[in-house]
């Protein structure tokens, strides 16, 4: 998802060259006949084996397993994965600042 519709304003200038970075990387992967791939942007941490590789086309970009993604998703949607689990406990130690 992009930035601006996360943000909920106009896109600015990285999000209007993500999409076009985005764009050229899906397109140049179905040529290539990768398909159940999601374009990524640098993800935050290494991907496990198997999971993603690098864009040949783009070195910021990422072609990562579509079932891998969907199955990330539903891992957090249930508040089992890592991240679920960590942002929670983030949010719980910042109750009181948020309280102010």
């Amino acid at each position: 998802m992009l930035g601006h519709v996360v943000r909920g304003g106009r896109p600015t200038a990285f999000d209007r060259l993500l999409g076009s970075r985005f764009g050229n990387v899906a397109v140049r992967a179905l040529l290539a006949g990768e398909h159940r791939k999601m374009v990524s942007w640098l993800p935050p941490m290494d991907l496990p084996d198997g999971v993603g590789t690098r864009s040949k086309d783009d070195p910021y970009c990422y072609l990562v397993d579509l079932p891998a993604v969907l199955a990330a998703t539903k891992q957090l949607l249930e508040g089992q994965s890592p991240l679920a689990r960590w942002r929670a406990s983030a949010f719980d130690d910042l109750e009181d600042v948020f309280l102010l």
